[in-house]
């Protein structure tokens, strides 16, 4: 399916006129769109989105309450449980053009984080997005801004991240040569297998239950 010429130009419609007096009429077809049409529909949904608040200038706090930065703002909180996150991000920032108000893609993600106000995990995502450009000079800034935060990934919040998010995040510090070994060090690599570890065991407990209570239907 061509999204460019068919629901991708519906999509475009809808959040080019996306306002007060919209918000709602326009948000519930953007969902209707999106449940009938998957994942390529939310890829476009979200490339238009940030293209649309990069283009406009409106990554500032106060265009929080903007109707295309409130919708951006809803569909990044779903980012983290997307289990194809990263594939996705990365699709989405190399193909982003940044406007003279961002010197690199670094700037634009702290600056766009800031401004919606982020959950760590969803800066946490987006970040890993952008380490796995195929854009090296991507993969620079992605690494930079995901070192800036490894201070903010305590145990406390490790607890809290999706499992997919704590899987990237751990290979991808374990493995790029970028990040040095303090920075390993201070991301406390074990802790964050151990964790993995254990969501992964309640996982699979989960699904074994889901086995039994099926065949006992």
């Amino acid at each position: 399916m061509d999204f460019s010429s068919c629901i991708g130009s519906e999509l475009k419609y809808l959040v080019q006129t996306l306002t007060k007096q919209t918000y709602l009429n326009n948000v519930a077809e953007i969902d209707r769109l999106l449940s009938l049409f998957g994942l390529e529909s939310f890829r476009f949904l979200f490339s238009i989105l940030v293209q649309e608040v990069v283009s406009s200038n409106l990554i500032d706090p106060i265009h929080r309450e903007n109707p295309k930065m409130r919708l951006l703002s809803a569909e990044l909180a779903r980012l983290p449980k997307e289990t194809n996150f990263v594939s996705l991000c990365s699709e989405i920032f190399d193909d982003v053009q940044i406007s003279d108000s961002f010197s690199s893609k670094c700037e634009l993600l702290t600056q766009l984080c800031r401004a919606l106000n982020l959950p760590l995990a969803v800066q946490l995502a987006l970040s890993l997005g952008l380490v796995h450009s195929y854009n090296p000079a991507n993969q620079k800034e992605g690494v930079q801004f995901l070192k800036n935060k490894l201070g903010e990934v305590t145990v406390n919040v490790v607890k809290t991240l999706p499992e997919n998010v704590l899987h990237h995040l751990l290979h991808t510090v374990s493995t790029n040569e970028l990040f040095s070994e303090f920075e390993r060090t201070l991301l406390n690599l074990d802790f964050l297998r151990q964790s993995l570890l254990s969501l992964n065991s309640l996982s699979a407990s989960a699904k074994k239950k889901k086995k039994k209570k099926k065949k006992k239907k």
